[in-house]
């Protein structure tokens, strides 16, 4: 994982293990920055499997199993006229705070636009505040 963050340029980013949580050891061997978290989110939308997940509501396993997503902004509360929200990644831990990457298209230009939410204090103030964000660069 950290050779894959080193090629696609995210020299401020280390992980500790490939799915980023917490692992009790000072919680100083996962992180990133902004502009790092920017360069994954580009390298997402550039990979169209791992983009389309990033865009599912709910995933049905092979099992029957159903996941669904915690990315509030795919849901009906967020849709707007300015921009369609495409997808993105929302993650959590005691340290880093709740966070989100994710990608939104301007209706009337086409203008994909990524937006990194780092360090925030709750996933609603976080949902709200990016759909103002996405209503503000989409104006």
């Amino acid at each position: 994982m950290n050779a894959k963050a080193a090629a696609l340029g995210m020299s401020q980013s280390h992980f500790d293990n490939p799915i980023g949580l917490d692992t009790g050891n000072g919680f100083t061997e996962n992180y990133s920055c902004a502009s790092d978290t920017v360069k994954l989110m580009l390298a997402a939308c550039r990979n169209e499997t791992v983009f389309s997940v990033c865009g599912m509501k709910t995933a049905v396993l092979k099992n029957g199993e159903k996941l669904n997503n915690t990315n509030a902004l795919l849901g009906d509360g967020y849709k707007s006229e300015k921009y369609i929200f495409l997808g993105g990644k929302t993650g959590s831990t005691n340290a880093s705070g709740v966070n989100l990457a994710c990608a939104v298209q301007d209706r009337d230009s086409g203008k994909i636009y990524i937006i990194v939410y780092l360090h925030g204090g709750s996933t609603t103030a976080m949902f709200r505040e990016i759909a103002a964000m996405a209503e503000y660069i989409c104006r």
